[in-house]
């Protein structure tokens, strides 16, 4: 996990994007300027507009504007290429974030007022090599995991560290987490397919009613796997038609 830095990102394009505009109207000043010359001026400049010929001792208006052009370009140019991969990194979760912020405030790596970078908890990302987490998977780490530490010990992975004498810290096993929630999908979904039928099995009900009925879990069935799946439009489609 580490902070994107966005704002401060912003503001370094901002400038640069600034700083080549005004290169630019420099540079199309200076072609008008050029456009104007000819036999009857002290020096035609005209070929600057024809040619990227220089020699030594020619005016260098031009090339100095060109080659600070080309700097900036380059370096706006990293920088957005940069910015935007650090964008499309996921967002760290606010269970991550409190992970990291703990154990500094507890051990204290840094010296006093090293720590105000920890105070924009929005604007940390996750890197590579970090899955998405779904909605379920979500709900289980904030709600279960985090609430009831201890009463899970089967939750947790067998990997720990000791921080210092007398502690431990313990992570829980992504794997056994998956299949939990895997496990918990397949139990709320074979829920509420199966009211239906037992309803319909141990009531007796006129067409309407039924209709009715099927039209609500149909509808309760695709809620659900919006909310709890993160699927897209496609998936919950074809999933409930199925």
């Amino acid at each position: 996990m580490a902070r994107r830095f966005g704002t401060a990102h912003s503001r370094i394009l901002l400038h640069l994007q600034a700083e080549i505009a005004e290169i630019e109207e420099q540079l199309d000043k200076l072609d008008e300027s050029d456009a104007k010359t000819g036999a009857h001026s002290e020096v035609d400049l005209r070929y600057r507009l024809r040619c990227n010929e220089w020699q030594v001792g020619w005016d260098t208006g031009q090339k100095d504007l060109l080659e600070k052009l080309k700097k900036k370009l380059f370096e706006y140019d990293d920088l957005v290429l940069k910015d935007s991969a650090l964008r499309n990194l996921p967002a760290a979760s606010r269970n991550d974030f409190l992970h990291v912020f703990h154990w500094m405030w507890g051990n204290k790596p840094l010296d006093k007022g090293h720590y105000d970078f920890m105070l924009r908890s929005n604007d940390f990302v996750i890197l590579a090599g970090k899955k998405q987490s779904g909605a379920l998977e979500r709900f289980m780490i904030n709600s279960c995991l985090s609430r009831w530490p201890r009463r899970l010990k089967f939750m947790r992975s067998s990997n720990r560290y000791q921080v210092k004498k007398g502690s431990e810290v313990f992570f829980f096993s992504e794997a056994r987490i998956t299949l939990a929630v895997r496990l918990l999908s397949v139990c709320v979904a074979a829920t509420v397919l199966m009211i239906p039928v037992f309803l319909l099995h141990l009531t007796n009900m006129n067409r309407e009613a039924t209709s009715v009925m099927v039209l609500i879990f149909v509808l309760v069935f695709a809620a659900i796997i919006s909310l709890f799946t993160d699927a897209k439009m496609e998936t919950i489609f074809v999933g409930t038609c199925a």
